[in-house]
């Protein structure tokens, strides 16, 4: 039996039966199962010249499968070094992957964005106002809110399920301004998922509607500032500028 060179040459080497009893087909080797672990069992095999059948009860091979693996340290250099490794890990065992064994579709494939690895709501800033989730709960209209929300507490931190509080249809939190602006930095503006909140809080607000307003108000408010400081800018023309997100 030829040798096969990749799972794209599976169709003519290994014998697919979707559907069928595993007890009424024919091989050397029957795999039960049509996920990575059943194609690659049934690959390995034919390489080794063994009649393969693979028995599964999907419409087509394959599955989902996570190939990168790190670790998300909290020390910033470490995170970094970490960050390059992910990035590393997904050229070489999911882009070289993808360009060797199914060169036709992903032969001339490139990685767009690598994106940052990490756990969910790992960093976040020390602001001039903390985002609590009593602020949430309440609905509390901040004067320098500049963005708003009624996402539900979203709070994934438990290995056995995660915190879903839905809201009234009626209900709306607010994003402060202050809570995307650093204590100790002049020139700096925090949005999306490290901006200063306890965890609850911003389990609600770090979704993508809430994420474009504060993106909006990050970018009028450092064009407020010029080369002043962020934090002295004037908070009302500020407000008049993303009146639309928060009125």
């Amino acid at each position: 039996m030829e040798r096969p060179q990749s799972i794209s040459t599976m169709t003519r080497l290994v014998r697919r039966s979707p559907g069928t009893d595993a007890h009424s087909v024919l091989g050397d080797i029957c795999v039960l199962g049509a996920g990575i672990a059943g194609v690659s069992a049934a690959l390995e095999a034919a390489r080794l010249g063994r009649r393969v059948v693979l028995v599964d009860a999907l419409p087509a091979l394959g599955g989902q499968v996570n190939l990168t693996h790190v670790q998300t340290p909290l020390e910033p250099l470490a995170a970094s070094r970490n960050a390059l490794l992910g990035k590393a890990q997904a050229d070489l065992l999911v882009l070289h992957f993808l360009q060797s064994e199914f060169p036709e579709a992903f032969g001339s494939a490139r990685v767009r964005s690598y994106g940052l690895p990490g756990i969910r709501q790992t960093r976040w800033i020390v602001g001039r106002q903390q985002l609590t989730v009593d602020d949430v709960r309440r609905g509390t209209n901040f004067a320098d809110a500049i963005a708003r929300t009624s996402w539900p507490i979203e709070l994934h931190d438990r290995p056995e399920g995660y915190l879903w509080e839905a809201f009234p249809d009626d209900h709306v939190h607010y994003v402060p301004f202050g809570s995307l602006v650093p204590a100790e930095a002049a020139n700096l503006v925090a949005v999306g998922r490290c901006i200063d909140g306890d965890s609850a809080a911003l389990s609600s607000v770090r979704v993508m509607g809430p994420c474009i307003a504060m993106g909006a108000a990050a970018a009028h408010a450092l064009d407020l500032a010029g080369s002043g400081s962020v934090a002295q800018i004037d908070v009302a023309a500020l407000r008049r500028r993303v009146h639309d997100n928060v009125e």
